[in-house]
Parts: C-alpha cells; structure tokens; sequence
C-alpha cells in the first residue's frame, strides 16, 4: 500500500535500490501516480548516494491488489499506523496469499504479535521496519 504522506511507500524504495521487483498496490490511482512520480524524481540520485553503481529494480503499480500480490514471496504491509486497520489486512493476506508467502508489516508503533489476531499462520508473520536512510541510524 502506498502512502503518500509518509515518502510514498518506503518499502518500495528500499526495494529498487537494490535491482530488485516491488509491486506497490493502492485502490487510489491518484496515490499511484504520486509514488511513481516521487521515485522516478529521487530514485537514481538515491541509488548514487546509498548503492554507488548500482542499478534500480522494475517498479509495476497495481491498483488491484490480487494482481500485485501474484508470484510473490514476500508482501510488506506499510499502511497508517492504525491498528485495527493492520489487524484487518493482515488477516486479509494471510487468507489469500500461499502458506509459503512471507507477511511482514512495516509498523514502526506495534510489533507483529499484536497485529496477529486475524492471522492464521503466524509463524510467516514478520516485524520489518524501513528506514531512510540506513546510515542515520
């Protein structure tokens, strides 16, 4: 999901830096073309700064999110910092995605046990928090 408030979806970001494919999903188009447009401003000067040679990954927008979530092997929930609104979606993904999927939330206020009350498998769900850029930390 992509919020365009908080860097339009840091995930995704961090993603690209390193060639690799992310598949942000939003049912607002408008919040689409807002992400694509912010890393297509501030991908490449990034990837200069934080990976020198490096080269950015594909970037596919969905507004369907069935459609973003296929082949995936890990899907990053990084919506507002609402819990019930992660509890639902966490839920959600994990009734839809393959057992073998990893589901990691990328809330910086909950840890993923007490987002879990939805999830079935847990065992695949994960804390991974973002942050840019690494070297302020």
């Amino acid at each position: 999901m992509v919020d365009p408030e908080r860097h339009h979806s840091t995930p995704s970001v961090s993603q690209l830096l390193h060639s690799e494919l992310t598949n942000p999903s939003d049912t607002d188009k408008d919040n689409l073309d807002k992400a694509k447009h912010y890393i297509e401003e501030n991908l490449e000067g990034v990837i200069e700064r934080l990976v020198p040679g490096g080269s950015p990954g594909t970037l596919k927008l969905f507004d369907n999110q069935t459609e973003a979530l296929e082949s995936a092997w890990i899907v990053v929930e990084a919506i507002p910092e609402i819990r019930q609104a992660k509890v639902d979606l966490l839920g959600v993904l994990d009734q839809v995605l393959p057992p073998d999927v990893i589901i990691a939330t990328n809330s910086s206020s909950f840890k993923a046990s007490e987002l879990a009350d939805k999830v079935k498998n847990r065992d695949r769900l994960v804390n991974t928090h973002y942050y840019m850029p690494p070297e302020s930390l």
